[in-house]
Order: C-alpha cells, then structure tokens, then sequence
C-alpha cells in the first residue's frame, strides 16, 4: 500500500500563502521604480528633441495649417496668396501678432500687401506655440520680431515646407 504524504499543516499553508503575497510587492517595487525612470528618461529625450526655434514654429504651422486648411482658406478667393505673420516681441512676451495677405501679382515681394484677419484657430496656434517658445527657450532672449509665411494652398504649403527644411 503506498502511503500519501502528510498534508500541510495550517501553520505551513498560511507560511506558504504569505511568501506567495511578499513575492509580488518586490516585483511591484521595481515596477514603482521603473515607471518614474522611463518618463524621466522620455521627458528629457522629448524635450532635447523638441526645442523652439523658428523653422520649428514655421513646419509646426504648415501642419495645422494643412490639417485645417478649409477653415484656414475661408475668405480667401487666390489660393496662390499667402499670409505673413509678424510677431512682435518685447520682454519674452509678445506685444502683437499682425497678419498681411501677400499677393503674387507683387512677385510675393510684400509691396502693397493688406492688413488682414485670419481664422481665430490660426490666431490661436500661432500665438500659443510662439508664446510657449519664448517663455521656455533661452534662444529667443533678444528676438524682437519673427515674420513668416503661410501659404494657403496644399501645393504651396508642401514647396515651402521642402525650402525651411533645406534650410539649415
């Protein structure tokens, strides 16, 4: 006759089941530990890799642009045209963001541009994004304008995105 082991007593059962709980929270601990680590380490990658400057803002706005380019065109008859953006900062703040509308009759030269409105979203981007850049960024301590331009069509957009990133 084979002869079963004992089985175990409470005592070794709530041993048992306590080792079983401990093991756990040391995997949860390194889990605790990792978490703040990897967005550490992703908030500083992102932020080296996200640095304001000016052609940021330009490629940055070409994408809203394009992504909202039927509300951006509203008003607009020649989608050959373009809107300059003059941004005036004094003391990291800015003072005021003016729109033109550029023609191509004038060879894009700006001669006889006009005073314009844009879509309040446009507005809106531009002032959040190079308000954000140069509250946080050092490089923009003695800039007292930035002026671009935005072209209002998919076409126009693609070429100028292609000639800031040429840039150097």
């Amino acid at each position: 006759m084979v002869k079963s082991p004992p089985s175990p007593s409470r005592k070794t059962l709530a041993v048992i089941f306590e080792k079983r709980k401990r093991k756990p929270k040391n995997n949860q601990m390194k889990k605790n530990l990792i978490i703040p680590i990897l967005l550490l380490l992703s908030n500083t990658i992102f932020a080296q890799s996200n640095k304001c400057n000016i052609k940021q803002i330009q490629l940055e706005t070409y994408d809203f642009a394009t992504s909202k380019l039927e509300l951006v065109q509203k008003g607009f008859s020649n989608l050959d045209a373009l809107i300059q953006s003059s941004i005036d900062i004094k003391d990291k703040k800015i003072e005021k963001i003016t729109y033109y509308l550029i023609l191509p009759e004038n060879s894009y030269s700006g001669v006889n541009k006009k005073e314009i409105t844009v879509w309040d979203g446009l507005h809106k981007f531009i002032f959040e994004k190079v308000n954000s850049c140069i509250k946080n960024d050092s490089d923009f301590e003695n800039t007292s304008m930035i002026v671009f331009r935005i072209p209002l069509s998919k076409e126009n957009i693609q070429m100028a995105i292609n000639e800031v990133n040429s840039k150097k």
